[in-house]
């Protein structure tokens, strides 16, 4: 489904960038792109473009990307932020494959940006980059950020950058624990959790998966390299997709998921109470373990 996902790239900082490499590589099975200034980049395999960055020292989000089509688009928003008085800078051409770009902060600090790519094909699974491994996911999916705040974020991405918020979860005194926002017809392209340390940035970043058979495969994969899944396999109550986590060496926290909702841009914000977020799943019987509900990076 090329152009539902805006999400197009996610730099993070990892605590072990050798230990990292080799997790993306042989279990996950990205691509490695190229090394530039100590940052790896990698890719998905099914074009140029890269999906994921990391880089030495601590965890958490250096910053993430959502992608828009055309210079015309980033110089609008540019012009927004500049009237909200939200500073940000241009960063056209600063990473591998990126055409053009501005950067900015959100409320809570965290660095996003809107970029555009020079490869715009649709991705062809019978034209791979040569060394992509068949069990390797298709896109970068979403990133969960996690904030001490949730709210005024999310209404800062849909009031000036016009989002939508799909879901919210909130208590019973209204203090919004998740939100789900789009910038295209997926459920969600950045979503947000709230979380008690303000130097945590990140609470998961997501890639997307074929199917359950594509997940079953990949649990395997992971599984005879060392690593534990987290949580899952299940499917989430919010955008009903199913999933898996996974946390790298790296520190960080990984989501594998597929089957995600759609939503058109007239269907209204869904609210609901959740002072638990225990129960993760709609099929129930799958609770977040302690690490998933109060650790994030």
């Amino acid at each position: 489904m090329t152009g539902v996902q805006k999400i197009e790239h996610a730099h993070l900082a990892v605590q072990n960038l050798e230990e990292a490499t080799a997790f993306f590589k042989d279990a996950v099975g990205l691509v490695e792109l190229c090394e530039e200034d100590g940052t790896i980049y990698f890719g998905c395999g099914l074009d140029s473009n890269y999906d994921l960055a990391i880089s030495d020292g601590g965890t958490g989000v250096r910053h993430f990307a959502v992608r828009v089509p055309d210079v015309e688009t980033i110089e609008k928003y540019e012009a927004t932020l500049e009237k909200e008085n939200v500073a940000c800078s241009r960063t056209d051409g600063d990473e591998p494959n990126q055409e053009y770009g501005v950067r900015f902060s959100l409320p809570t600090g965290i660095d996003m940006e809107f970029v555009s790519v020079s490869d715009r094909n649709y991705r062809h699974e019978v034209d791979p980059a040569k060394d992509r491994s068949p069990i390797a996911p298709i896109d970068l999916d979403h990133i969960t950020l996690r904030l001490l705040d949730v709210q005024p974020n999310a209404v800062f991405l849909q009031d000036v950058l016009d989002f939508h918020i799909s879901d919210v979860r909130e208590t019973s005194q209204g203090f919004w624990r998740q939100a789900f926002t789009r910038f295209g017809d997926y459920h969600h392209d950045i979503a947000m959790f709230s979380g008690s340390n303000r130097d945590e940035t990140l609470h998961h970043l997501a890639f997307t998966m074929r199917d359950i058979g594509h997940l079953k495969t990949f649990c395997d994969t992971v599984a005879a390299a060392g690593f534990e899944v987290e949580v899952g396999i299940g499917r989430h109550n919010a955008g009903s997709n199913l999933f898996i986590y996974v946390r790298g060496p790296g520190g960080n926290r990984y989501e594998f998921c597929a089957e995600a909702a759609t939503l058109d841009n007239s269907t209204a914000t869904a609210y609901e109470d959740r002072t638990s977020i225990d129960q993760v799943s709609a099929w129930g019987g799958i609770h977040a373990p302690k690490s998933f509900k109060s650790e994030g990076s």
